[in-house]
């Protein structure tokens, strides 16, 4: 089916932005994966040119310049949400060219962007494209793969009863599905990387601070100096877990601070409650030969299976209570 056939049948809403679109529910921000202000798809942009996705009127231009609100001659009021948690640059990397009330054709150029600068400034530039209101009795129909701006639709709008252009469906849902899977161990590994790009340098610090302090052994400046470097390399290395816990708690939650905190009181309860259940003390840690039982009646000695972390006893799982209190943490807040 032509594009002028097309026209004939359903209303065309084009690509503000160049790029990479992919479904509203991949937005990674409940406002609009929720689909909380109006339907319709996001573009991940690979160009800053943003233009009027409709032929019709500019009806907002959001103060900070990362919002644009345009309504259709049939009625749709569509908003164009330039990058996530973009209002807090306070237009910053924006430059408009139009302002309310402008008429304005589908393609022209309304504004810009500096998507180097808002990636400088860790600001997500996908870009939500939303049917706010006027689609209420049609089918929307969001396109895939790339898309140039002003040129290609992102959304296609056909009445009730009208069948829309036919679509590879199963290679489309697994398409969708291998994407979902790849973005998800995406975020995984980038989640984990957080903590473990800084081990390198940790055990750098442990190697240079031994080799200081057999090159210094007579001099006691050296001396000092190396066995400060190893110490912080210990520091690191021994609360792997609690950095574990924050890091993946900050990055997993949509919010940084409130998961980093969220994962920290992960980490404490955990290790507070599973110290609690097996009746281990603060004296039992330091007795040898002390003994508790396990959920099943299995004999455990308390220097094998538990240590104190955070001066409270704890089953000692190592890095892997961080990695729980992390996901657990980030996903709960």
């Amino acid at each position: 089916m032509n594009s002028s056939a097309i026209m004939e049948e359903s209303q065309l809403i084009f690509a503000p932005m160049s790029g990479q679109v992919i479904p509203l529910e991949q937005v990674p921000d409940e406002v609009f994966s929720q689909k909380i202000l109006g339907d319709g798809a996001a573009i991940v942009p690979s160009d800053g040119k943003v233009c009027s996705p409709i032929t019709g009127t500019v009806t907002t231009v959001a103060e900070t310049l990362h919002a644009y609100g345009f309504t259709s001659k049939e009625g749709l009021e569509i908003l164009v949400h330039v990058g996530l948690d973009s209002v807090g640059l306070k237009g910053s990397g924006f430059e408009s060219y139009v302002k309310a009330g402008d008429t304005v054709k589908a393609g022209d150029v309304v504004a810009k962007v500096d998507l180097e600068f808002l990636k400088s400034q860790k600001i997500e530039t996908t870009t939500p494209v939303l049917i706010c209101s006027g689609a209420e009795d049609q089918k929307l129909e969001p396109m895939r793969g790339i898309v140039i701006a002003g040129l290609d639709p992102i959304l296609t709008l056909t009445k009730e009863g009208q069948k829309p252009e036919p679509k590879k469906v199963c290679q489309e849902e697994n398409q969708k599905r291998r994407q979902i899977s790849f973005d998800f161990l995406q975020k995984l590994g980038k989640v984990l990387m957080t903590v473990i790009v800084v081990m390198p340098a940790a055990g750098l610090m442990l190697s240079i601070g031994k080799l200081v302090q057999m090159v210094g052994t007579q001099i006691p400046l050296l001396l000092t100096i190396g066995s400060t470097m190893e110490s912080i390399g210990w520091a690191v290395i021994n609360n792997l877990s609690i950095l574990f816990a924050a890091a993946i708690g900050g990055s997993w939650a949509k919010e940084r601070a409130g998961g980093a905190f969220a994962a920290i009181i992960a980490f404490v309860l955990i290790n507070c409650i599973t110290g609690a259940v097996f009746g281990v003390t603060g004296a039992m840690l330091s007795e040898s030969g002390a003994v508790v039982y396990s959920l099943f009646g299995r004999e455990m000695l308390v220097e094998n299976y538990f240590t104190s972390v955070l001066g409270a006893p704890a089953l000692n799982m190592g890095v892997f209570v961080g990695i729980i209190s992390g996901f657990t943490g980030g996903a709960v807040y």
